[in-house]
């Protein structure tokens, strides 16, 4: 534990701090338990936030953008591609290591929590907040229906509308004479997509990007 304190506060980088904020206990000493909890917070919440935390956070996610992401000119990459579910993972771990020093209420480990809790400290707007509940709720259901359909653990959503059919009629929706299901889940992932895109660059972008 001493030598994994040291490094956190000497040598780590921001996107190691990211990955700890995820870190929970899930067997062991509870001793333990406490004894490394309270190192991690120590490290995560200080007074004061790393100056270049924005910057970092928002170069880690640009080169996940170019390296990482699987999208192509058939596939969208729900999860690490453009306003996918790592952007909305990525504000709520800005928040956690930027204002977890002065709103204890932000420590948790899960997403959810997390931007329920930017909520009540009235970090974010009553508009923003139900916006990207709205959106993570229909990413994380767009990841499961397509694990389902491909029976594979897969984030990647075709961009041609007949291949998405199955999927769409699992995620709920229908025909109608205004349009097809899938033609109408592919519009409603693109509108989701730019406005967590949206509200990424206006939140990191515009502090440190």
């Amino acid at each position: 534990l001493e030598t994994f304190e040291r490094y956190m506060e000497q040598d780590s980088s921001v996107w190691e701090l990211q990955a700890m904020t995820r870190a929970r206990m899930t067997a062991g000493n509870p001793e333990f338990r406490e004894r490394f909890i309270k190192v991690c917070h120590r490290i995560l919440f200080p007074p004061s936030p790393r100056p270049d935390l924005a910057r970092e956070i928002y170069q880690m996610r640009k080169r996940m953008l170019e390296e990482v992401s699987k999208e192509d000119a058939f596939s969208y990459d729900i999860k690490v591609g453009r306003g996918g579910i790592v952007d909305i993972e990525f504000i709520a771990q800005y928040f956690l290591l930027s204002e977890g020093g002065r709103h204890p209420l932000l420590r948790e480990t899960h997403t959810w929590n997390v931007l329920k809790n930017l909520r009540q400290e009235n970090l974010i707007s009553s508009r923003d907040y139900t916006f990207i509940k709205r959106a993570y709720t229909f990413l994380r259901t767009l990841e499961s229906r397509l694990r389902m359909v491909s029976n594979l653990p897969s984030h990647l959503l075709p961009r041609e509308p007949s291949k998405v059919r199955a999927i769409a009629l699992r995620m709920g929706y229908g025909d109608t004479p205004r349009g097809r299901a899938e033609k109408k889940l592919l519009q409603n992932y693109l509108r989701v997509r730019e406005g967590v895109r949206e509200m990424f660059e206006r939140i990191l972008n515009k502090k440190g990007g």
